[in-house]
């Protein structure tokens, strides 16, 4: 009897571990800048959006030994490929006082996502962005959001 119960038990848990294991569908939310790490977040966004390379320097975080030509491809890739419209899901702050969320948008159709830390340095918000690319999760849904 005590085997069947067992197996009972560990048939049960098997099956209800892909439903559990579901992961929901995150809440996007428009960004507001009621925070100085969304401030900084959407100053960079606009900045790809308008092609102000000055003000997405100003806004991004650089590692010191970073060339000038780095951060012009970067720039360059980073606005080629910006949607025009973004929502954020919900923002996480890291130990190290960083805040991290992911950025959602359309461009041409096609969803992109972009992981964002935003962190304080030298007493400025900053920018570290992964670039726009394909969900790789759950948050790949059509468009538009």
């Amino acid at each position: 009897m005590n085997a069947v119960k067992t197996f009972a038990i560990c048939f049960c848990m098997l099956i209800s571990v892909p439903v559990g294991a579901q992961q929901k569908y995150p809440p996007l939310f428009l960004p507001s800048p009621s925070s100085p790490p969304i401030a900084a977040f959407m100053a960079w966004h606009q900045s790809l959006l308008k092609g102000d390379f000055v003000a997405y320097k100003n806004s991004s975080f650089w590692l010191p030994e970073m060339k000038e030509e780095l951060k012009e491809q970067m720039f360059d890739c980073l606005r080629s490929t910006a949607p025009t419209i973004v929502k954020i899901t919900e923002q996480k702050t890291n130990p190290n006082g960083s805040v991290g969320f992911y950025a959602v948008g359309c461009k041409d159709n096609v969803r992109l996502i972009n992981v964002i830390t935003v962190g304080n340095t030298d007493g400025a918000w900053r920018v570290a962005a992964s670039g726009w690319g394909p969900p790789w999760n759950e948050t790949a849904k059509l468009c538009p959001l």
